[in-house]
């Protein structure tokens, strides 16, 4: 997929959709956005997803440690091609008690 020719919003959207079917549906996720972070000229692109932490979901703990099932990887597909996103750990940062963003970076488009 040429991501140069999508824009950030239809990134996000098609990003998000993937994160619902594989990640949120299974580890009872149900408040999060993923927000894209692309470099110049695109060498490197991230999508962090705040997650608001509720009774019974994961904590970052789990996600750091890789305790949250199916979230190393991401693969999205849609009409326009394929992407893969990786999980990473190191970039996982909390915002207060409960909320949390997670990272995950491009590494197939």
């Amino acid at each position: 997929m040429n991501i140069s020719k999508i824009s950030d919003e239809v990134m996000q959207d098609i990003f998000a959709e993937a994160f619902e079917q594989n990640i949120a549906r299974y580890n009872n996720l149900t408040e999060y956005e993923a927000i894209i972070k692309r470099s110049a000229r695109e060498t490197e692109v991230l999508m962090e997803v705040t997650i608001t932490g509720m009774a019974g979901s994961p904590t970052l703990e789990d996600f750091r440690d890789g305790r949250v099932e199916g979230a190393d990887k991401l693969h999205v597909i849609d009409q326009r091609g394929e992407l893969e996103y990786d999980f990473v750990p190191e970039l996982t940062i909390t915002q207060n008690s409960t909320d949390y963003i997670v990272t995950y970076r491009l590494v197939q488009g």
